[in-house]
């Protein structure tokens, strides 16, 4: 509830500021170095033995406090940026109360003058199961990496491979939409999803394990950061917030029903021993991402606004 709108604000920034949105990527890719560099840091960190700082899992929250009030200093301090919208700010609260109290005068506004059309419905539906299909491997994969012998301060470092491709991919994105479109991009994506549930659910060697972690980045690569671009291209400059908060209220509904299922599929695919049989918790995740590949290839039919 609190952190998911301040992704759709940071992509409004990042947006309101690009010369061309299909640079985006190039935006993006720090974040995935601060995921990175978070990882191999606390690692580090924990190895010294500090007194205030859990060596386990938990210290790794006590760190993202702390960088979180650093970086909201930061955010504080950062110049106005570019001016657009000739409103005051007292003008914006108030045509933004009025659709809040008229929910008619909302839903109007939202279909005819966003660019928030039964397409960009029909994506936040796809991006919503996807999103429930991320969850497993949120949810799985820490115990999963446990389960085959790696110690529970390395989890994060392990983890953070699936973030080294992903920096690369990103850096060519803008020339990747460009050759090959933005449905045969994302369709790449949740592909590369199904290969990675296979990987996991064929065994547990080490070559399997590392290939599907590193499949992992380049699946946001090709699936969540094109569609924020798609998202943007349907936007006219002052309703762009408001459509990608719609946009992310909609599809954070699946890491919502994610997190219960794959909870529930992950106690289910416990033995009589109590342990964790993932062969058969990753077949779960695998079957849903097939079933939205091919509805994804079927229904969805990019389309742009001028």
């Amino acid at each position: 509830v609190i952190l998911s709108p301040t992704g759709a604000l940071t992509n409004t920034i990042s947006f309101h500021h690009l010369h061309d949105r299909n640079y985006y990527g190039d935006i993006r890719l720090w974040g995935t170095i601060g995921w990175i560099a978070a990882a191999w840091g606390f690692s580090a960190i924990s190895s010294f033995k500090i007194p205030l700082i859990s060596s386990n899992l938990q210290g790794a929250l006590q760190l993202s406090v702390v960088s979180s009030v650093v970086l909201s200093i930061y955010a504080l301090l950062l110049p106005c940026g570019i001016k657009m919208i000739p409103k005051t700010s007292i003008s914006l609260v108030r045509d933004q109360l009025l659709l809040l109290i008229n929910p008619r005068l909302f839903f109007k506004s939202l279909f005819t003058n966003s660019g928030f059309d039964v397409t960009l419905v029909l994506i936040s539906v796809f991006t919503c199961f996807v999103l429930l299909v991320d969850r497993f491997y949120v949810i799985g994969a820490a115990p999963f990496v446990k389960s085959v012998g790696y110690a529970e301060n390395d989890i994060l470092s392990i983890l953070s491979i699936g973030q080294i491709p992903e920096i690369f991919l990103l850096l060519i994105l803008s020339l990747i939409l460009k050759k090959f479109g933005f449905k045969i991009t994302m369709l790449a994506g949740i592909g590369l999803e199904i290969f990675r549930f296979v990987l996991f659910a064929v065994g547990t060697q080490d070559i399997l394990l590392f290939s599907g972690i590193a499949v992992h980045g380049i699946t946001w690569a090709f699936f969540f950061v094109p569609i924020t671009i798609y998202i943007d291209k349907q936007c006219q400059p002052n309703n762009r917030a408001a459509v990608q908060q719609l946009y992310t209220f909609v599809s954070s509904n699946g890491i919502i029903a994610g997190n219960f299922i794959a909870g529930f599929c992950l106690d289910f695919s416990k033995n009589a021993n109590g342990a964790i049989v993932f062969s058969t918790f990753w077949i779960v995740p695998l079957i849903i991402s097939v079933v939205v590949f091919v509805l994804f290839a079927v229904f969805f039919k990019p389309r742009f606004r001028s």
